[in-house]
C-alpha cells in the first residue's frame, strides 16, 4: 500500500483498520513510556452495527477486570487517539472500549449518517446496554475535551454508568463556551448567532475543524498539536456545520442540579489553555452528585505531562470500584 494510499481517509462504505494505517503510530513516539501501544498491549480490533452506522471499537482486554471504561474522545480526536488513558485504565485493572464516534477514525462512513452530539450520546448509551448484556462489570464513562460534556449526556441518560470520569465540561450551549473553543471570538459569537437563526439550512456545509477550533492548542507541545493537525482522523478531520449546531442545542436528559445518577470525577488539566478550569468550573458546580475535582500539575489539553499524568493515575484508582 503506498503512503499516501495509507493516508487517504476511508471513501464512503469503505472498511478499514487501524493495523492498516500509520497515522495512530506518529503519536507514540511523544507519550510516557509505560503508556505507549506495545505487541503485549495492543488492542483489539471490532465491529459494531448500530443502526445505519458500522462503530470501529478499539477493545483492551484484561484478564480478570474488576470494571469496564468506555473513553470517549473529543471532536479532534478518535478511538485509537485516547490509546494512553486506555492502557492507564487497563493497568488500573479496567477492560477499556474506545468508539470512534461517526466523523472520526475507522467508523465506516455512509451517505445517510449525520453525525450530532445527540447521535453520539444515543450510541454510547446503546454501547453501555450491550455491554451489560455481555456481563455486569460495572461500567464507567470517561471523556477527553468535548468528550467530557458527552459523558456526562450518556451518564444522564444511561443509569447503568456506575461512575463519570472527564477531563473537562465545558457546556457546549454556553456562548461562553463556544467563544473560547472557536478559532477567534468572533467566529464563536458570530457562528452561534448565525447558525440560531439559519437552523438546518447550513447543516450539510462540510469545513475542517483546524478552520474552525485552535487545534493548535490541543497539546502544550507544538510538535503533538502538528500531529492532530496533520491527522485526518482526528484533528485534521472535516467537520459538518450541523454538528457544531448539535453542539450548542446539546440537551442533557437531566440539568446538573438535578444529577444524581453516579459519582463525578473531573480530572482537569493546569495549563489547558483551550478550556481552562474555570470554564468547567461554571458547569461541575452545579451538579448535584457526589463529585471531586482534581487538578492535573503541569498538564495541557491532552494530559500526558508529569506530574500530572501520576495524579491522575492515582486519582483513577482510588475512583474506580
Amino acid at each position: 500500500m503506498k503512503h499516501r494510499e495509507i493516508l487517504r481517509v476511508p471513501k464512503i462504505g469503505e472498511k478499514q483498520l487501524y493495523s492498516q494505517r500509520v497515522e495512530w503510530r506518529w503519536y507514540q513516539k511523544y507519550l510516557p513510556e509505560d503508556l505507549k501501544i506495545t505487541a503485549e498491549n495492543q488492542p483489539e480490533e471490532e465491529w459494531w452495527n448500530h443502526e445505519n452506522d458500522l462503530i470501529h471499537i478499539d477493545r483492551y482486554k484484561h484478564s480478570s477486570p474488576k470494571a469496564k471504561m468506555i473513553i470517549l474522545h473529543g471532536g479532534g480526536g478518535n478511538g485509537r487517539v485516547v490509546s494512553p488513558f486506555a492502557i492507564m485504565s487497563q493497568k488500573l485493572g479496567c477492560e477499556v472500549i474506545a468508539p470512534d464516534l461517526p466523523g472520526y477514525g475507522m467508523t465506516i462512513r455512509n451517505k445517510k449518517t449525520k453525525p450530532t452530539y445527540e447521535k453520539w450520546s444515543a450510541i454510547v448509551s446503546d454501547l453501555i446496554n450491550q455491554e451489560k448484556e455481555r456481563d455486569e462489570l460495572p461500567i464507567y464513562v470517561w471523556g477527553l475535551s468535548i468528550g467530557g460534556f458527552l459523558a456526562y449526556m450518556v451518564a444522564a441518560r444511561n443509569k447503568k454508568v456506575q461512575g463519570l470520569i472527564a477531563t473537562t465540561l465545558a457546556d457546549t450551549r454556553e456562548i461562553s463556551t463556544m467563544i473560547r473553543v472557536s478559532k477567534n471570538p468572533l467566529l464563536g459569537i458570530g457562528g452561534l448567532i448565525m447558525m440560531k437563526l439559519t437552523g438546518p439550512l447550513l447543516d450539510s456545509i462540510k469545513l475542517p475543524i483546524k478552520w474552525l477550533t485552535p487545534m493548535k492548542l490541543i497539546s502544550n507541545d507544538p510538535e503533538i498539536s502538528n500531529v492532530f493537525i496533520r491527522d485526518k482522523l482526528a484533528g485534521g478531520s472535516i467537520v459538518r456545520m450541523g454538528f457544531l449546531r448539535s453542539l450548542m442545542n446539546a440537551k442533557p436528559m437531566i440539568e446538573p442540579e438535578n444529577f444524581t445518577n453516579c459519582p463525578v470525577l473531573l480530572v482537569h488539566p493546569e495549563l489547558d489553555p483551550w478550556t481552562p478550569l474555570k470554564l468547567s468550573m461554571k458547569f461541575f458546580d452545579k451538579i448535584a452528585a457526589q463529585k471531586k475535582v482534581v487538578l492535573l500539575e503541569g498538564c495541557g489539553h491532552f494530559p500526558i505531562e508529569f506530574p500530572g499524568k501520576k495524579t491522575l493515575e492515582i486519582a483513577l484508582a482510588d475512583f474506580i470500584v
